[in-house]
């Protein structure tokens, strides 16, 4: 069954503060580098969340939307949001190939957000594998993960089980506690970003890729966002400059997992930030309510990108 069926993406809380934070992420990087005009190339589903997004506030009119599922790609026909956005039916390794060779998306940047709902295996590798072949330079590219540990075996099974995804990658010191709980997602996303800088270079790409965003949130699963730039000769520097700004967005030390909040709840809880001590649970039960120690220190990492969803009735 496709997810769409089974999650509606729109009324996701965690969802909504990692895409904000990605897309400030790649706001930063386009505006200081100059990058541009995009294409925005993305997994669009139903719901077309990334393409509003990269429309209203990256302002790219040339966008695509790639759907496997030949119910889904009739549905993302009639749910395409912009007239500017094409739907391509397909697999990713089929199509994003077929894009670098059309003369209306191969002459400008990208900016690619792979959303799968699934963890990494073969397929993904394989558009890691030739995205530094293809994209033009410039380019943005981020994918998104199930980083549920499980989903890559027992913990005596995941070390083989990314050195089989990863190749030479893979530190030869990699052991038990890397692939454990919280452990897992980091070196899983410093693994792909090794793995795209090494096909980068062994493929003679000019310029570096330069990791700009590991965003691990949860999702109802555990689920990771990790993202970089193909950067030209010259514009290393500037992107250096900016991620060594302390205020930089892109790699939070805690995982995005704040809770479903009322509207009262998150109102009162901004109301109380930011502030110079912690947040705790006693200081929240002298508000009236409670909440986990882990949720209480994500909402106030992330505040700023909640969302509040309401219902509409007519």
């Amino acid at each position: 069954m496709a997810s769409f069926d089974l999650i509606n993406y729109s009324l996701r809380p965690n969802k909504a503060i990692q895409r904000a934070i990605a897309f400030e992420c790649a706001t930063q990087a386009i505006q200081r580098c100059e990058i541009g005009p995009l294409v925005y190339v993305g997994l669009g589903s139903i719901w077309f969340g990334d393409f509003h997004s990269a429309h209203k506030h990256l302002n790219i009119k040339k966008l695509v939307s790639i759907e496997a599922d030949e119910i889904g790609y009739k549905r993302a026909v009639f749910n395409r949001p912009f007239k500017c956005v094409d739907v391509r039916e397909g697999l990713t390794t089929d199509v994003l190939p077929e894009l670098s060779r059309e003369a209306l998306y191969s002459g400008q940047p990208w900016f690619s957000w792979l959303d799968y709902d699934y963890e990494a295996n073969e397929s993904v590798l394989e558009d890691l594998t030739q995205a530094p072949e293809i994209f033009p330079s410039s380019s943005l590219f981020f994918i998104t993960v199930n980083s549920l540990p499980r989903k890559y075996g027992t913990p005596a099974q995941r070390v083989d089980r990314l050195k089989d995804l990863f190749g030479d990658v893979v530190p030869d010191d990699l052991g038990r506690e890397d692939v454990k709980d919280t452990n897992f997602i980091y070196t899983l996303g410093g693994l792909i970003h090794s793995y795209i800088r090494s096909r980068s270079v062994s493929c003679g790409r000019p310029g570096k890729y330069v990791p700009i965003c590991t965003l691990p949130y949860r999702d109802g699963a555990p689920m990771l966002t990790v993202g970089g730039v193909f950067a030209k000769p010259g514009m290393t520097a500037a992107l250096r400059e900016i991620l060594a700004d302390e205020e930089w967005p892109g790699f939070p030390d805690v995982q995005i997992a704040t809770p479903p909040l009322t509207i009262k709840e998150s109102v009162t809880l901004q109301a109380q930030l930011p502030r110079k001590r912690p947040l705790t649970r006693a200081s929240l039960r002298r508000l009236g309510f409670d909440l986990a120690d882990e949720q209480i220190a994500s909402f106030e990492k992330f505040y700023r990108y909640y969302p509040h969803f309401a219902q509409i009735t007519g």
